[in-house]
C-alpha cells in the first residue's frame, strides 16, 4: 500500500504542468526502453498475424494504398509488420513521442527467432529494418510517415486515407473527445475503405 502511495503521488506530481509531464515522459522512454528490449515478441506477434489475416480475408488492403494507424507506440510494431506484407504508404500519428529505436530494433531482431514466424519471404524488408540507423532511414526504406499531433484528426482533408487502423488506444481517449475521434476517422476514411481498431 506504501508503495502504491508513493507511485500515486509521483504521478501527481508529474502531471503538475507541461515541463514535469515531459520529463516523466523523458524517463519513461529511458526506463521503458530497457525493459522493452528484453520483452517477448509473442503477444505482439499473434495480434499482428491475426491482424493480418483479417486484410487478407476480407481483401481490406490494396498495393499502394494510403494507411493511418492512430497511436503507433513505443516500436512502431503494427505498422512496420504490415508493410512487410504490403507495398503501401502509412502515417504514423501520435500525441507525443514515445519512440524507442533500440527497443524497435531489438522486437524485430526477434521476429527472424520465432519459430511460429513465417517471415523468410520478407527478408529484404527486415534487412531494411535490421539496418536502418536511425528512424528517419527506416521511414524513408518502409514508405512511412511519422507525425506528433496533441489535437484530434483535423489536420487531415476528407477521404485522405483507404484503411485506418488502431491498436489499444481508443481506451486512451478521454470519453469527452471520443466521438469528434470518431466523426473524424469516418470523414478521413475513402468511400469504400476499411478501420480497424483492437481495444485493450
Amino acid at each position: 500500500m506504501f508503495k502504491y502511495g508513493i507511485a500515486a503521488l509521483a504521478l501527481k506530481i508529474f502531471s503538475l504542468n507541461n515541463p514535469l509531464r515531459m520529463a516523466y515522459r523523458k524517463i519513461g522512454n529511458v526506463v521503458g526502453e530497457k525493459t522493452r528490449k528484453k520483452a517477448n515478441i509473442d503477444t505482439y506477434l499473434q495480434r499482428s498475424n491475426l491482424f493480418i489475416s483479417l486484410c487478407k480475408k476480407y481483401d481490406a488492403i490494396q498495393e499502394d494504398d494510403k494507411l493511418l494507424e492512430i497511436g503507433t507506440g513505443w516500436i512502431h510494431w503494427y505498422a512496420i509488420y504490415l508493410s512487410l506484407f504490403y507495398n503501401v504508404k502509412i502515417t504514423m500519428m501520435d500525441v507525443w513521442d514515445n519512440r524507442q529505436f533500440g527497443a524497435l530494433k531489438a522486437a524485430f531482431s526477434k521476429l527472424g527467432e520465432a519459430s511460429h514466424c513465417t517471415i523468410e519471404e520478407h527478408s529484404r524488408k527486415m534487412s531494411l529494418v535490421a539496418n536502418a540507423e536511425n528512424f528517419d532511414v527506416l521511414y524513408r526504406d518502409l514508405n512511412l510517415d511519422y507525425i506528433i499531433d496533441e489535437s484530434s484528426l483535423g489536420r487531415f482533408p476528407n477521404h485522405s486515407f483507404d484503411f485506418i487502423f488502431s491498436f489499444h488506444v481508443l481506451e486512451h481517449v478521454p470519453r469527452e473527445r471520443t466521438s469528434e475521434l470518431v466523426s473524424n476517422i469516418f470523414r478521413i476514411l475513402s468511400p469504400g475503405g476499411s478501420q480497424f481498431t483492437k481495444l485493450g
